[in-house]
């Protein structure tokens, strides 16, 4: 169901009235009077909501509504629930953004977060979108047992061991360029 907004302008231009015998001023004399109304509706849900996962961050893409109500998007309101999010009324309200994207930081990662978001036209919210899931990754090595990574075998080569590989590339230069 979507709700038509009916807002209405009044513009007049008042002149004043001069003083009459009597010392009373005349009312003021309307000149001009104009009035429109604007009608239309708040604009259909963004559609194509989408989330990509990162390390401790999740960005939110979407597509514009298919139907603006007859009044340009302004801008989109970006809502988070957690697991127990089922209903809108238990999604928090996180931002407002200008763009058909927006990247969440402040989650923490192995936790599962559910994402609405709602565009807003001249006449007001629209419905929300579908909602979509997202886990972002912890930081790293959180939660995991740290494996160092493999020496090669026979062990890493020492700072002594390339000194001596060094001094001895440099005898058998010294010996190929002092033949001459």
């Amino acid at each position: 169901m979507s709700a038509v907004v009916l807002s209405f302008v009044l513009l007049a231009t008042v002149g004043t009235g001069g003083a009459t015998s009597d010392g009373i001023d005349d009312i003021a004399d309307v000149s001009s009077l104009a009035y429109g109304i604007q009608s239309g509706t708040v604009s259909s849900e963004p559609t194509g909501l989408t989330a990509i996962s990162g390390v401790r961050r999740v960005a939110l893409y979407w597509d514009p509504p298919l139907n603006d109500g007859g009044s340009p998007i302004v801008s989109y309101k970006v809502y988070r629930g957690g697991p127990s999010a089922t209903v809108p009324s238990e999604y928090q309200f996180l931002r407002i953004v200008q763009v058909e994207a927006y990247m969440d930081y402040s989650v923490e990662g192995n936790r599962v977060y559910y994402y609405r978001v709602t565009a807003v036209n001249g006449l007001g919210e629209g419905p929300a979108s579908d909602s979509i899931s997202a886990t972002p990754a912890p930081t790293p090595y959180q939660g995991y047992d740290y494996v160092p990574p493999i020496e090669p075998e026979g062990g890493l080569p020492t700072i002594a061991g390339v000194a001596v590989v060094i001094a001895l590339m440099g005898l058998v230069l010294f010996f190929l360029f002092s033949r001459e």
